[in-house]
């Protein structure tokens, strides 16, 4: 596959599980689950702080887009031949637990929401499901569009 077709079918499959990912946030939203977990409002907290102005609620928005149509296909088909198992769908489980694992160990608490968000969900780190599930489908995603 040349690297025009590369780049495209990357930021399609990107865009669909970004699309997805906004989708559950807007069902969370609006079946009241989780109501006191909230990352983009945090994302948005941390940012202000370290950037010392005021960040508009849509920039935290936009970069988890840009973050799902990019960086996380490209990591994806880089890190592909070393993932564990022989099919797309195990492949797109062990780099959506990994993820998983990185919102929980690292970025939650960075945000201020502590260790897989148990600050704000008690004691199950469900909501790094619910935030992160779009992982599974960048990169099944990315599996589906490479063929």
């Amino acid at each position: 596959m040349n690297l025009k077709g590369w780049i495209w079918k990357s930021v399609v499959a990107g865009f669909a599980g970004s699309l997805v990912h906004l989708a559950f946030m807007y069902g969370k939203l609006r079946l009241g689950v989780l109501p006191s977990f909230q990352p983009y409002p945090a994302f948005q907290a941390t940012l202000s702080r370290w950037l010392g102005t005021d960040v508009p609620l849509v920039v935290p928005w936009l970069l988890s887009f840009l973050n799902g149509m990019t960086i996380v296909g490209f990591l994806f088909a880089r890190l592909q031949r070393l993932l564990p198992g022989r099919t797309g769908v195990s492949k797109g489980l062990a780099f959506g637990l990994i993820g998983w694992l990185f919102m929980g160990l690292i970025f939650f608490p960075v945000i201020g929401l502590g260790l897989f968000a148990a600050g704000r969900l008690g004691y199950c780190p469900g909501g790094v499901v619910v935030w992160n599930g779009s992982d599974l489908q960048h990169s099944a995603g990315h599996r589906i569009f490479r063929a």
